[in-house]
């Protein structure tokens, strides 16, 4: 509620007023939505405009990603992948809250595709749109602007394999990496604090360990978030609205996988910029115990769909690939799933 108050406050005083308001009491990371809200608000105040807003930007996303899926896959996969995503529970839901987590992620695709664009040639306004919608990015989440830095500059550091520039790059995707750890981990203890802490809070501080928490954080970020079927702690509508979504997204484990072999086996460069901000993101978010919340891990989410239906469009074309088993897909998805949901219940 925080966004939308703030938000609403601008049909009071004005948006230029309201603005100063923000930047005075408001931390900068959290300008970019209070400022996308304020402006929506001073011309029409309606919560239901605001919802309808992200909407609209929740499929125009989904076409962004079926655009880039385009150039590495089959139409028809790019088609149904982006559909997957944009139809997906957990996105119709969070496109209902005043989160800033679903316009967040609309300017990192709105990256992405530009990157895409600009890898292929296919625009000379391509790469400064990319700073333009990285600027915005700094105003929402700091750490996953400097993700996205770093994925491209380690895609220019591979094409330029060999060369002294190369080596300078990579010096700089390291202690971009640090930097971005101690952003996401300043982030986390900001606004919900450690994992631990919580832990100590409610009195089982002893019967989990930190390297376990992270251990399980890692794991989650990797293969999750995952479902909840059953839960004695959360409203039962709302837990299954989410896990219908996520259920198919647990189901994309070895397609995402796969594609992840793919990529690196194929040398397919221009992949390469998505699948290290996956990597990197599900690494930091696992390191710092933000992996279990989905809106934490919201901003990779979409682009691991362009990974698995990747590796599905490439699936029969690989001997290695072809020789997992379905039953092993579905039976690794769905012990995964009860295991979770029992421990939720418990």
């Amino acid at each position: 509620m925080l966004y939308f108050r703030g938000s609403m406050r601008a049909h009071q005083v004005g948006f230029l007023e309201n603005e100063k308001y923000i930047a005075r009491t408001f931390d900068f990371d959290d300008w970019g939505a209070f400022t996308y809200d304020s402006l929506l608000m001073s011309i029409i105040p309606s919560k239901f405009f605001l919802n309808f807003s992200y909407m609209v930007l929740g499929a125009i996303s989904s076409v962004l990603l079926f655009r880039i899926g385009s150039h590495y896959m089959p139409v028809s996969y790019a088609f149904v992948g982006a559909m997957a995503y944009g139809t997906s529970s957990f996105l119709v839901m969070l496109n209902c809250t005043f989160l800033k987590e679903p316009l967040f992620v609309f300017f990192i695709i709105c990256t992405m595709f530009n990157l895409c664009r600009g890898m292929h040639q296919e625009s000379n306004f391509a790469y400064p749109l990319v700073f333009f919608f990285l600027g915005i990015l700094f105003f929402f989440r700091p750490a996953v602007a400097v993700f996205v830095i770093m994925s491209f500059g380690i895609y220019v550091a591979v094409k330029q394999h060999g060369s002294a520039l190369s080596f300078f790059f990579y010096l700089g995707a390291a202690a971009m990496l640090l930097v971005s750890i101690k952003y996401m981990m300043d982030l986390t203890d900001r606004y919900s604090g450690s994992y631990d802490e919580k832990m100590a809070e409610s009195g089982n501080d002893k019967a989990y360990s930190g390297g376990f928490n992270v251990f399980v954080n890692i794991f989650g970020g990797f293969f999750g978030p995952f479902p909840t079927l059953f839960t004695k702690h959360e409203e039962p509508s709302t837990v299954q609205f989410y896990g219908a979504g996520l259920t198919y997204r647990l189901f994309m484990i070895f397609p995402f996988l796969g594609g992840l072999y793919l990529i690196f086996k194929n040398k397919v460069l221009e992949l390469l910029p998505i699948t290290v901000f996956i990597l990197v993101e599900m690494l930091v978010t696992g390191i710092v115990a933000a992996s279990l919340e989905l809106r934490k891990v919201m901003p990779h989410i979409p682009l691991t769909y362009i990974v698995a239906f990747y590796g599905l469009s490439q699936w029969k074309n690989s001997k290695v690939l072809q020789r997992i088993p379905y039953f092993l897909i579905c039976g690794v998805a769905i012990g995964i799933m009860f295991l979770w949901s029992v421990i939720k219940a418990k």
